[in-house]
């Protein structure tokens, strides 16, 4: 316990984080094989992840008000402790032939997973002076990556080495690691709640007017949430598509062929942090224009990597959408903790609850136009709609978010 205190609690969080996050990345991969071997059904599986994207929709945009109001670290405490009792759920009803009860499990860990990475990122500023926050999103980023590498690939390889079981161990046990984490270095935090926001609290009715002022007034956020909506639709079509994709290429060898896919998709994302915080200026004009271009790179690259699977000319595909992907994520990420610090628990509450819908919508839709045109031409499809949305909202919001 001595040794945690003395280290630096902010990487020593961010090292705890990328524990929890490995477990949300393992458990990606596992629960959505599992539910598709169970039933061969690509109709169940997209059921399966709608409900988790409605648990996620559910406290997307509360999750954000409640962060603001409470200890950002004891809500994160709880959402951990949470998501390791909903994963031993998994574990034990993991033989039973009621495919209903993954649909109640997969509900309730979408509805914790979102809170705890609002409550750790809107906590950022709490933890790091404001000079040092870009630096500190492109550690989370790489930290992320790295999680997302080691999940990915854990979660294929494990799943045909160790069994189904015991994977769900490990991802429970990631969880619970994070939490001790939490408990050992700040339980000073839970005490004194002294990483609250000043912001006041109202009520419901009150706290989505201000929201709704806030948007309608910043052409820049209604930009940015509007985007990563459109981003969030079309991307359903390769989260649901790539276990589709290797599953009917080889049933057999889908855990690997899926852990290839994420695994290159994760080490671009890496490449791609190191690039910005490299080459990129500390400028918010900067990081708008990156997080438009990025985003445009990555739906491209998705769609090169779908009509080229499985040669291997298609993980310059994956690879190419992970460094687009990570360049993206560290520009919003940026972009929202350069914003009033008091509502930012809100603004990335708001963010993660744009996705969520767009998720949710494009979930409802993305099956039905696999069933008529092809998994790889729905993919286009959908990634086609990310483009168009952005050149639109780009184009209609730019002499505005350039001159900030």
């Amino acid at each position: 316990m001595s040794l945690l205190k003395n280290l630096n609690k902010a990487n020593v969080l961010l090292l705890g984080f990328g524990i929890s996050n490995f477990g949300n990345f393992l458990n990606f991969v596992t629960l959505d094989l599992i539910v598709f071997s169970k039933t061969q059904s690509i109709g169940i599986t997209g059921a399966f992840k709608f409900f988790r994207l409605l648990g996620n929709g559910c406290s997307g945009l509360g999750s954000g008000i409640i962060c603001d109001r409470f200890s950002k670290h004891r809500i994160l405490f709880i959402s951990e402790i949470f998501q390791f009792l909903v994963v031993m759920g998994f574990y034990f009803f993991v033989d039973t032939q009621n495919i209903y009860v993954f649909f109640l499990l997969s509900f309730f860990l979408g509805i914790f997973s979102p809170l705890s990475n609002v409550s750790f990122l809107s906590s950022i500023p709490f933890r790091v002076s404001s000079d040092k926050i870009a630096e500190y999103n492109r550690k989370y980023s790489v930290t992320y990556s790295i999680s997302m590498v080691f999940g990915m690939a854990a979660g294929g390889a494990f799943y045909s080495i160790i069994g189904i079981k015991n994977v769900l161990l490990l991802d429970a046990l990631s969880f619970l690691i994070f939490s001790v984490i939490l408990f050992l270095t700040i339980g000073s935090y839970f005490s004194n709640g002294v990483e609250k926001s000043e912001a006041k609290s109202f009520g419901l009715k009150e706290e989505w007017n201000i929201l709704k002022e806030k948007i309608l007034h910043s052409p820049l956020l209604q930009y940015l949430y509007g985007t990563r909506m459109a981003d969030a639709f079309g991307s359903s079509s390769h989260l649901l598509g790539i276990p589709i994709l290797v599953s009917l290429l080889d049933p057999n060898k889908a855990p690997i062929w899926m852990s290839l896919i994420w695994g290159t998709w994760a080490f671009g994302q890496i490449i791609g942090v190191i690039a910005i915080k490299k080459f990129g200026p500390d400028q918010i004009q900067f990081f708008i224009r990156s997080y438009f271009a990025s985003t445009l790179g990555m739906s491209a690259f998705f769609i090169f990597l779908f009509f080229f699977f499985p040669h291997l000319i298609a993980f310059i595909g994956s690879f190419a959408a992970g460094f687009f992907d990570g360049i993206s994520e560290v520009s919003l990420n940026t972009i929202l903790h350069k914003q009033a610090s008091e509502i930012q628990g809100r603004l990335f509450g708001l963010v993660n609850f744009f996705v969520r819908i767009g998720f949710a919508m494009g979930m409802l839709l993305v099956t039905f136009f696999m069933g008529k045109l092809g998994t790889k031409e729905t993919v286009f499809v959908f990634h086609g709609c990310i483009c168009i949305v952005y050149n639109l909202l780009y184009r209609q919001k730019r002499s505005y978010i350039l001159n900030l």
